[in-house]
């Protein structure tokens, strides 16, 4: 005898089996994605670390009270994304004067190719501006950044967005720099 279709009970367990898969991949396929910010974060610090130790160095090796930094505009006009910036750093100001290290990681609003760093503030204040002195243009959109005494309190994209406990880095949290000694440390406990 020749079938030519499926019964109900073939296409009732067939959906069953899928339900039961669905159930077991649909987390961890989410868990992947906040895996992936928290890389982007962990990749971001890093750039952030060797960025600050760059201007200490050029602190340290500078004569006189300021130097040139180049950074990159963050814009939402694609031309001029990404386009150099001059920041004039003042070190009597702008640097730890024990350390060398910044004390400032954002800048202010770019005016005529030039900017001016900035004590930490919100990231919609600064229109890309926050984290702008340690991360390129296209790493800092999710970042913000706020003065905490003289530290500076950060959130990232996954400190910043990730509900989840289980994640090494979520929104019970919040990045700390310190310059003094130009620490990126994360607090598990202090929120942003």
């Amino acid at each position: 005898m020749k079938r030519a279709a499926f019964t109900m009970i073939e296409l009732i367990f067939v959906i069953v089996i899928l339900g039961i898969l669905a159930t077991i991949a649909l987390p961890k396929l989410a868990s992947l994605e906040d895996d992936a910010i928290v890389s982007k974060e962990k990749s971001a610090i890093g750039s952030a670390r060797s960025s600050v130790i760059t201007l200490q160095s050029r602190a340290k090796l500078t004569s006189g009270d300021t130097f040139n930094y180049k950074i990159e505009e963050f814009s939402t006009t694609p031309a001029n994304h990404g386009r150099e910036v001059t920041v004039i750093v003042t070190k009597s100001t702008d640097m730890d004067t024990a350390s060398s290290y910044p004390k400032m990681l954002s800048v202010d609003s770019y005016t005529n190719g030039t900017a001016k760093p900035q004590q930490a503030q919100e990231t919609a204040t600064l229109a890309g501006g926050a984290m702008a002195m340690v991360l390129s243009a296209d790493e800092r959109d999710a970042w913000g950044t706020k003065a905490d005494g003289n530290n500076t309190k950060i959130k990232g994209p996954a400190s910043g967005t990730i509900a989840a406990e289980t994640a090494e880095y979520d929104l019970a949290g919040s990045w700390l720099y310190q310059p003094a000694t130009g620490r990126f440390n994360y607090e598990g406990n202090v929120t942003y």
